[in-house]
């Protein structure tokens, strides 16, 4: 992985003046400048900043913010930095119990909070699903597929306040329950 891999044109780009760009103007080069092909840095502070450079300050702020207080609540015991793929430029995966948790997908000034259900998780879920707000978690729970091993990876879109709360208030500890002695795996 190693040193940002850019390519040729990319690297004449670079050398551009930038000091009379608008604003709007030197976010089209932050983003042109963004690694195209896979890329992982090699540290945690190199995943940051690269983190940083996708969803720009603002949000990185809010993403940092999430990912303090989900470790903090939930007891979150590993993370992992992910490559991109064509869905994402990066992953920043939260485990539990050696079990993902839930994992934020970065991509161009956005990000969102992707939380797996399995079969289990899923049957609790469908039980008690009157209990979670329709717009805000039930109708993206409903629009994602289950996969052929049985689970569901629900992602959301949570730079909007109010879904915010309610993943981190109301799935995640739903979720935690599954992750609490004995509550096994399945």
């Amino acid at each position: 992985m190693g040193e940002r891999p850019y390519t040729e044109k990319q690297k004449k780009f670079m050398k551009v003046k930038t000091k009379d760009f608008s604003k709007e103007e030197l976010d089209f080069l932050r983003v042109m400048l963004l690694p195209r092909s896979k890329y992982l840095p090699e540290t945690e502070e190199g995943c940051f900043a690269y983190a940083r450079e996708i969803v720009k300050d603002e949000l990185f702020e809010k993403l940092k913010a999430l990912i303090a207080e989900i470790k903090g609540r939930f007891g979150i015991d590993e993370c992992v930095w992910k490559e991109g793929d064509h869905y994402a430029r990066l992953y920043y995966k939260m485990k539990k119990a050696g079990r993902t948790f839930c994992m934020f997908t970065l991509d161009y000034d956005r990000f969102f909070l992707a939380v797996y259900f399995n079969g289990k998780e899923r049957e609790a879920f469908e039980a008690e699903r009157e209990n979670f707000p329709r717009e805000i978690i039930q109708w993206p729970y409903d629009v994602c597929m289950v996969k052929a091993n049985g689970s569901k990876c629900v992602y959301f879109d949570i730079e909007e306040e109010k879904v915010c709360e309610a993943v981190v208030n109301i799935v995640l500890p739903f979720k935690a329950r599954f992750y609490e002695k004995g509550a096994g795996k399945k």
